[in-house]
């Protein structure tokens, strides 16, 4: 209803006394008195009121009308629990995405880290100097009578011809390095 409580009591108050009075004006002194000595007289009396008789039918209505939306909040009461359910599903299927998500992004700077022209160029790095190594360990071995010139020859030329392209494609990887500076700082 509109209006607060209290303006409306008063509202009703001042309604049912001007309704009280214009009857009661009505009424002979005994029939006052035999309102006054039966309650159930009095209480009628203010049953058949107008005022009073408006209220009852604004209560009735109230009540038919509070019914009304208890019965359809009920019957919403399936449909709400069952679009609980999909948020409820919607929400596992965001975090497990998002858990995927932060997966794929790990995976990826991991990639990243390894097509990193600079980590690029410290593999290669270290590569040279690996089949320096290499070339060295062979040429030792034939120098202590370890292999043969027919094994040694192969072995050597092939560990020098391998860090020879490896330092040349190390070589050309810092000149784009320098070349393209900015673009990857």
């Amino acid at each position: 209803m509109n209006g607060n409580p209290i303006g409306m009591e008063q509202r009703v108050n001042s309604g049912l006394s001007s309704e009280v009075r214009m009857v009661l004006s009505n009424y002979s002194s005994t029939d006052l008195e035999n309102l006054l000595s039966k309650q159930q007289n009095f209480s009628d009396l203010l049953k058949r009121l107008p005022c009073v008789m408006g209220l009852e039918a604004s209560v009735a209505l109230i009540s038919e009308e509070t019914e009304r939306l208890a019965v359809a909040n009920l019957s919403k009461e399936t449909v709400i629990e069952e679009t609980r359910q999909d948020v409820s599903n919607l929400r596992q299927s965001v975090a497990d995405l998002q858990e995927e998500l932060f997966a794929l992004r790990e995976r990826h700077q991991k990639l990243i880290e390894k097509t990193d022209l600079f980590t690029i160029h410290e593999e290669i790095r270290n590569a040279v100097i690996a089949s320096d190594q290499s070339s060295e360990e062979v040429a030792e071995s034939f120098l202590n009578g370890g292999i043969e010139l027919e094994k040694f020859l192969p072995g050597y030329l092939g560990s020098r011809k391998l860090s020879h392209l490896r330092r040349a494609k190390g070589e050309k990887l810092r000149v784009m390095i320098e070349e393209h500076e900015d673009d990857y700082r």
